[in-house]
């Protein structure tokens, strides 16, 4: 009788949520056009080199702030008081797919008639993915960070248990 109350009646909840790369964005580093001029509110981008790959093929192992994930030659350094010709967001170039589990354990007891506890265990991450953040896309042709990861972009493992008393 023991046993049953023990061990059955556990109810168990789970979040999978499963996202493939979002598009990368690239900013410029600086604008030249004065204040309240005609695209001196735009996000900055520097200019596109037609025909030049934006992205690096990855051969072997890839390794979080030390490969490259973006090729700098793809654009150019925007001149004097104008527009850089890059998009601001690249549908082309897309961050690290996310996958995520999450798993809650739940069981409640009925100690009398009107007192309940309930015991929780909750892990997020439960697998405990690594997914590297979105790699630095703020260019400019001394930025020794560039392409390159330097974050985690999710949360690693997180666990934590909980009871609640009800009377």
């Amino acid at each position: 009788m023991y046993m049953i109350r023990i061990f059955g009646g556990w109810q168990v909840n789970g979040v999978l949520s499963y996202a493939s790369g979002y598009p990368l964005t690239i900013s410029g580093n600086y604008n030249l056009i004065p204040e309240g001029g005609v695209g001196s509110n735009r996000i900055v981008t520097p200019n596109a080199v037609p025909g030049v790959a934006r992205g690096l093929a990855q051969s072997g192992k890839w390794q979080p702030g030390q490969s490259v994930y973006a090729n700098i030659a793809a654009w150019s350094q925007v001149q004097g008081y104008n527009i850089g010709t890059s998009e601001y967001i690249l549908h082309d170039l897309r961050g690290f797919a996310q996958r995520n589990e999450n798993l809650a354990l739940f069981k409640s007891f009925e100690i009398r008639e009107r007192i309940k506890v309930q015991f929780k265990g909750e892990s997020m991450n439960v697998f405990n993915r690594f997914i590297p953040g979105d790699p630095n896309m703020a260019w400019n042709p001394t930025n020794v960070l560039w392409g390159k990861t330097t974050s985690q972009g999710n949360q690693p493992r997180i666990i934590q248990l909980g009871a609640k008393l009800t009377f």
